[in-house]
């Protein structure tokens, strides 16, 4: 015997509604937020139906932390959708009061009904590169949104050098700003200074284009007390920065040491192009588990398109129209577009594909889906048969089976 227990949260507590597979529902007291309340919760509906052997708890999407004390405790969890629960209390009452435990209400029959019941949730596989991927996702978000404001501060300060600095985030350009925030900093900055400020690293014409910037640069405003506000300014910034690279470096290297050893992951690295980071974003979105076909991955990533229609014309072609597949995670959906635009830049195959679709007028993120799409489909057979990745025999197959835009791609010379 199985009870269903309909739970509609909020931060700190539960709203529960309890029945039996076809008993009377029944509302029943909640828990907060901790294991040992989530338990006691579970015993009281064990002591109230002591018959049941199994408590399905339905919840709506949106609290990782509840669905895991639940399932924890020894629930088994399912979560729903929210828009989807909405939708299926309209067609239980046409009243439009709504309130806690009302919703709870909604949840445990969406439950008990098997067509509306999802499967049963159960912890990722994958959870810790998950978590990594998504704090280095984070990482990255505000490096670049710090960046892009101290680009700001430059420009307005010091344009030409903002213009002659590649990279901000550079450990030697973070020290160049470090000792020369403003443009008065500048002024008084000889040669013999300059050289030794800068790592002996730097390329020679990323040295010369920087000192020309820093001689044409004029001083504007003389009030040295605003000059030193726009200091304090850039030197919290430059704080920032080194702080997030410091952090995507250790992210970086916890993703490698979690992936290192994997088989998978140098099957993937054979196919130039693809590094830590594109192997990381595959082996949690595309790869978590053997393809069972070959569109499986690209459908997972977001690279296979959704055609929308129905019926054919007098000539048999379909009726609709191809559209993006955005059904998926929005990190795998941005996987997709560099997987292709790596490739592009690295497989001769897919320099010749991308000029083949820019030529029938495909858009750049189009013809990049499709190179994924591609490409994803031969990471499936490496990963099938366990073998990493040959250009020349790809190359070969495509102009073998005629395809037009490949007969131009001659075997490389050995």
């Amino acid at each position: 015997m199985e009870a269903y227990l309909g739970a509609d949260w909020s931060a700190t507590s539960v709203v529960c509604a309890v029945a039996k597979e076809d008993g009377p529902a029944r509302a029943i007291r909640g828990s907060v937020c901790s294991l040992s309340s989530v338990r006691d919760l579970l015993v009281r509906i064990r002591t109230l139906h002591p018959d049941v052997e199994r408590v399905r708890v339905i919840i709506q999407a949106g609290a990782p932390g509840w669905v895991k004390l639940f399932h924890v405790a020894g629930a088994v969890v399912h979560v729903v959708d929210a828009k989807q629960s909405v939708r299926f209390g309209e067609s239980l009452s046409s009243g439009g009061a709504k309130d806690d435990q009302r919703e709870a209400f909604v949840l445990l029959e969406m439950g008990r009904s098997a067509a509306h019941r999802p499967a049963p949730w159960a912890p990722d596989a994958n959870d810790a590169l998950c978590r990594l991927g998504s704090a280095h996702e984070q990482v990255s978000s505000e490096l670049g949104r710090t960046q892009r404001q101290l680009r700001s501060l430059l420009r307005n300060e010091m344009p030409l050098v903002d213009q002659a600095l590649p990279s901000v985030s550079a450990k030697w350009a973070i020290a160049f700003l470090r000792k020369h925030p403003t443009a008065h900093h500048l002024a008084q900055l000889e040669r013999t200074t300059f050289d030794e400020t800068l790592s002996r690293r730097v390329k020679p014409k990323s040295r010369e284009a920087l000192w020309e910037a820093v001689q044409q640069t004029e001083v504007l405003d003389p009030d040295d007390v605003v000059a030193g506000i726009e200091a304090l300014r850039v030197g919290h910034l430059l704080d920032r920065l080194e702080l997030l690279v410091e952090q995507l470096e250790k992210v970086e290297a916890r993703l490698d040491e979690l992936t290192r050893d994997l088989g998978t992951r140098r099957l993937l690295e054979s196919v130039d192009g693809i590094g830590l980071m594109q192997a990381a974003t595959l082996l949690q979105f595309a790869f978590d588990e053997a393809p069972e076909h070959r569109d499986q991955a690209s459908i997972k990533l977001g690279a296979s398109p959704v055609f929308r229609g129905s019926g054919t014309t007098k000539e048999g072609r379909k009726k609709g129209y191809v559209q993006m597949r955005r059904a998926t995670h929005h990190r795998a959906r941005r996987g997709t577009y560099l997987l292709g635009r790596l490739a592009q830049q690295n497989l001769r195959w897919a320099k010749a594909m991308y000029a083949d679709a820019r030529q029938h007028g495909q858009s750049a993120a189009t013809a990049y889906r499709r190179i994924a799409r591609s490409l994803l489909r031969i990471l499936t057979a490496m990963l099938r048969d366990g073998i990493p990745y040959d250009d020349e025999r790809y190359t070969a197959a495509l102009r073998a089976k005629g395809v037009p835009w490949a007969q131009s791609l001659l075997p490389s010379p050995t």
